[in-house]
């Protein structure tokens, strides 16, 4: 394995030399991996100096040019930017470079058209000149740190096979005609402000995974709801944790019940995007994302301060017995805590007034978990707790207690009944 490495590394500063480019002086500019895929696996970083005159992209095309003129089988090779350039430097198209630093210098961009392939960014991504226009973006099978698209007018956008650690912030001034977002995760929040599209626009969001939502709530006009065609994505509707809400002023995360007039309009726009997405599902029959948007929706307003006492006491219950009717799980643990509280609740009570005493036997046991079952059977109303017979005690307790277990059944076949509707 060393022996080929040797010669490639040989070969590889022979091609350099060649084409003009002295290699070997370290000074953080730009390196390139070169892989030996046959059989063994191997890498060697040459590193290039910025004084070379040679732009990235002359780089990158003589490393290719190296691969394919040398080896049948293209060696794998990987461009590091391990400093901030400009754009135009990468000639408008980028494919296999990691960037170690932010890019966003596009303001003197002169081409039409903005491509990243197979790119990794270990910090920001800024494309943005509100006063340019381009023809066609696309970003593929990349991952990101924050992307930030701010343009006049774009005709395509295209990102397919993304991942986006934190936020994605979309703004296309003057028109669009096409948006496909496909096969992405956005582990933050994705934000689409100031779209302006034209009649003809055609909006397609499929197999994406959201982390957090989609931020529709300068939707207003529905203009982007109403052309959109939201396709067998995943919402994560069990990692949302609308308990703790993002500040966009502070650029922190509130987790208790009262906030700011800054944190309340940024819960506002949470819900009002909540309200359109469940609007949109609810257009198109789907009961399943209908039911767990409204759920986040009451998340939201079981942490707002106006709400009047019985409406919170609603919710919490609503809440606690079966989310918001997307939890049968749940349902079954209330069945399962409340009727527990009440029996146990019952046997002390009729401990403390001498009318039952504790014995550690197995018949003991046995009676306990029988006038349990007896306690939670709400079709079985003449029940004889351990011989007692008519006793107030146990009415009072056995009422009560179901009440409650009759409230988690019926919670429980709701939203078992909503949950096998996907």
């Amino acid at each position: 394995m060393t022996d080929d490495v040797e010669e490639i590394k040989t070969k590889f500063l022979e091609h350099f030399k060649n084409a003009g480019i002295k290699v070997g002086v370290i000074i953080d500019y730009a390196a390139i991996e070169i892989g030996v895929t046959n059989k063994h696996t191997a890498f060697y970083n040459v590193y290039f100096n910025e004084s070379n005159g040679k732009t990235i992209k002359d780089i990158a095309d003589i490393a290719t040019g190296f691969s394919t003129e040398c080896y049948s089988d293209p060696l794998e090779y990987h461009l590091n930017i391990l400093y901030s350039v400009n754009f135009n430097e990468l000639g408008g198209s980028c494919y296999g470079i990691t960037f170690h630093e932010s890019l966003g210098q596009f303001q003197d961009f002169i081409g039409d058209r903005i491509i990243f392939d197979f790119c990794n960014f270990k910090k920001d991504l800024t494309i943005g000149n509100s006063q340019n226009s381009l023809t066609y973006i696309r970003i593929q099978q990349c991952h990101l740190q924050r992307l930030t698209i701010s343009f006049s007018s774009v005709k395509s956008l295209n990102l397919t096979g993304i991942r986006v650690n934190k936020r994605t912030h979309i703004s296309i001034f003057k028109m669009i005609n096409s948006i496909s977002i496909i096969r992405c995760e956005f582990i933050d929040r994705l934000v689409m402000p100031n779209l302006k599209l034209e009649e003809s626009s055609s909006i397609l969001i499929s197999k994406s995974s959201f982390h957090e939502f989609m931020d529709v709530s300068s939707d207003e006009r529905l203009q982007f709801l109403n052309r959109a065609i939201l396709r067998d994505n995943n919402w994560n509707f069990g990692k949302i944790k609308p308990k703790g809400f993002f500040n966009s002023i502070t650029g922190k995360t509130t987790t208790n019940n009262r906030f700011s007039n800054s944190v309340y309009n940024d819960i506002d726009l949470q819900q009002h995007s909540f309200r359109l997405l469940k609007s949109y599902y609810l257009k198109k029959g789907l009961q399943f994302e209908v039911h767990q948007f409204q759920r986040l929706i009451n998340h939201i307003n079981l942490t707002k301060d106006h709400l009047i006492t019985r409406d919170r006491f609603m919710l919490f219950c609503a809440r606690i017995s079966n989310d918001f009717g997307t939890n049968y799980v749940r349902g079954l643990i209330f069945i399962l805590v409340t009727s527990l509280f009440f029996y146990l609740s019952l046997l002390v009570t009729l401990y403390a007034n001498d009318q039952i005493i504790f014995t550690l036997s197995k018949d003991s046991f046995i009676s306990f978990i029988a006038h349990f079952l007896d306690f939670t059977n709400i079709s079985k109303w003449k029940v004889d707790f351990f011989g007692l017979k008519e006793n107030n005690i146990v009415n009072i307790f056995l009422y009560l207690g179901r009440v409650f277990v009759g409230f988690g059944i019926y919670q429980t076949i709701t939203s078992f009944r909503r949950s096998s509707n996907i």
